[in-house]
């Protein structure tokens, strides 16, 4: 984590993996990736800890300092909000499915 949230980290790429999606998700990744990291965090283990959600909810995805790039939020907004630590919201996001359905390219 302290590696997107030290400084000089303006984007970062999201994607959850698991079982099934949304809020029926059982997840098992978080993918985290910048310019120059990659960040998989194995969520069997850190899910049973509350901490790891903390630091995630106020210094990544709810920082709005950060753009959060993903492809077709819904799942995982919905996954945030109501699954855990009742409410995550995702801000400042960049959701490339919307850019894939306009035909434009990044």
């Amino acid at each position: 984590m302290a590696a997107l949230t030290s400084g000089g980290c303006s984007e970062v790429a999201i994607k959850l993996f698991g079982l099934n999606q949304g809020r029926f998700m059982e997840l098992h990744w978080i993918l985290l990736c910048t310019r120059q990291t990659l960040i998989a965090i194995d969520m069997q283990e850190e899910l049973k800890n509350p901490e790891v959600w903390l630091q995630l909810k106020e210094k990544l995805f709810e920082n709005e300092q950060i753009l959060k790039i993903v492809h077709d939020v819904r799942f995982e907004a919905d996954f945030l909000y109501h699954t855990v630590l009742s409410g995550i919201q995702l801000r400042n996001v960049f959701d490339t499915q919307v850019i894939q359905h306009r035909g434009l390219r990044i």
